[in-house]
């Protein structure tokens, strides 16, 4: 199923329904995640070692789908898992990052108000 860049069409215009994202993400959570990946993502979620060879598991499955889409049941569901629990490390992450910015940004200005106070 490997296609040269060559033989891939352009992209259309199409018109239709959109895909069904209730059934893709049940999909997806029977049968992208093990039970260990659904226990253990948050727990691991600040470990790079770890969320590198996701992403690496991720790869190499979405390749070896390219090349025999039949080879093996949920490929696609155990690649989706892998992005969307990284897109919400990230995504909390960056909360994370925010807030603290928020706070320490509270706490200059506590401070400052507390010096022109006391002069």
């Amino acid at each position: 199923m490997s296609k040269d860049v060559a033989e891939v069409p352009q992209h259309k215009e199409v018109k239709g329904h959109a895909p069904d994202f209730h059934a893709v993400t049940k999909d997806i959570l029977e049968n992208g995640a093990t039970r260990e990946d659904k226990e253990n993502w948050e727990a691991l979620s600040k470990d790079k070692v770890y969320q590198s060879f996701r992403v690496k598991e991720a790869i190499t499955r979405l390749s070896k789908w390219n090349d025999d889409p039949d080879d093996e049941d949920n490929l696609l569901a155990k690649v989706a898992w892998f992005c969307i629990s990284a897109m919400e490390i990230e995504r909390r992450e960056k909360e994370e990052l925010e807030k603290a910015d928020k706070d320490k940004a509270n706490e200059d200005r506590k401070n400052e108000a507390g010096k022109r106070a006391s002069v």
